[in-house]
């Protein structure tokens, strides 16, 4: 758990600012009732992680992959998409005829809509899948997949706005996917000029009613009827340093999780930034795990090293073996 909330934050900073130089990540998690330390040398093409006396590398490949993992073990996942893969969605509702919003007329008042094929949602949820195979863990959602294509709809993409000279910079993403070999998946991004909320649910049951959908699966937090996560952002810029909170709740993970951090970075320097982080366990009422980091611009250079490591490719889905070797079965 400590790892992946580390590697969580690790991610998000490298998508605040490009890295210029190579940052130094270091604080202690406690992850009750352990304590670690925690180092982790980022570059924009790499990083090595250290948790006590555990180490992780991962390296940007020239084809584009990204290499994870141990000098004994790695996986190879699929490239991480750039920013054409949303700006090409935007660009396209740009095109579109914009109608009269009736369903949140108190704020976002116009709306435009695309549809996706069902090709095109089965490239970019292969594309998720390369890149996350945990999400296909026993190869079920790659053989469902299979050879899908046409211009059936699969998804759909809406954006609504709001009047902005009331409400500037006020927005809202809403995807809803509803593939007949995919989850159902809805996801809400919502943004104005003092942070963004944001809602992803997904279930394997048929849906009706997203807002019901959502309510059944907070009721269930064994997972059986699906996973929700919720969170909000908020963003003070003084000029000098911005302060950024971030929160996510997580339903139907066995139990109802709370993620928080607060992070405020230097202006002129954004690879220096301190941050404060704590995960509870709101079912039961008790703290999980809390972090501390910081980071400084360095000069130093992560050197991953794979060389005589067992490679694992995950990029075309993981067969029995793989599966065994990874501990996943």
């Amino acid at each position: 758990m400590k790892r992946f909330f580390c590697a969580v934050l690790a991610l998000m900073f490298l998508a605040c600012a490009a890295l210029a130089d190579t940052s130094l990540i270091t604080g202690e998690v406690v992850e009750i009732p352990t304590p670690g330390d925690v180092r982790l040398l980022i570059s924009d093409q790499a990083f090595e992680a250290s948790f006590n006396d555990r180490q992780m590398f991962g390296a940007l490949q020239p084809d584009g992959t990204l290499l994870i993992g141990t000098q004994e073990k790695a996986v190879r996942l699929g490239g991480l998409p750039d920013e054409s893969l949303l700006q090409g969605l935007f660009d396209r509702l740009d095109q579109q005829p914009t109608y009269q919003n009736s369903i949140y007329s108190s704020l976002f008042t116009q709306a435009q809509k695309i549809e996706l094929p069902a090709d095109e949602v089965r490239d970019y949820a292969l594309t998720l899948i390369s890149l996350f195979p945990l999400l296909d863990r026993d190869g079920s959602l790659r053989q469902a997949l299979g050879d899908a294509a046409g211009s059936e709809p699969w998804a759909s993409v809406t954006r609504y706005r709001a009047d902005p000279s009331q409400y500037p910079n006020t927005w809202m993403i809403d995807v809803n996917v509803f593939s007949p070999a995919l989850p159902a998946l809805r996801v809400q991004y919502r943004q104005d000029e003092f942070g963004s909320n944001f809602e992803i649910a997904c279930t394997r049951n048929a849906v009706t009613d997203w807002d019901e959908t959502v309510l059944a699966i907070e009721d269930d937090l064994s997972g059986e009827s699906g996973k929700v996560l919720r969170g909000f952002t908020m963003v003070d810029d003084t000029g000098d340093e911005t302060w950024t909170y971030l929160e996510i709740t997580g339903f139907g993970f066995g139990y109802q999780w709370r993620f928080a951090t607060d992070i405020y970075r230097d202006d002129a320097d954004p690879q220096r930034w301190e941050a404060t982080a704590v995960m509870n366990n709101d079912t039961d009422n008790v703290p999980v795990m809390t972090t501390k980091l910081s980071s400084v611009s360095v000069s130093q250079q992560p050197s991953p090293i794979f060389d005589g490591a067992v490679i694992v490719d995950a990029t075309d889905g993981l067969d029995d073996a793989e599966r065994e070797l990874l501990g996943l079965t």
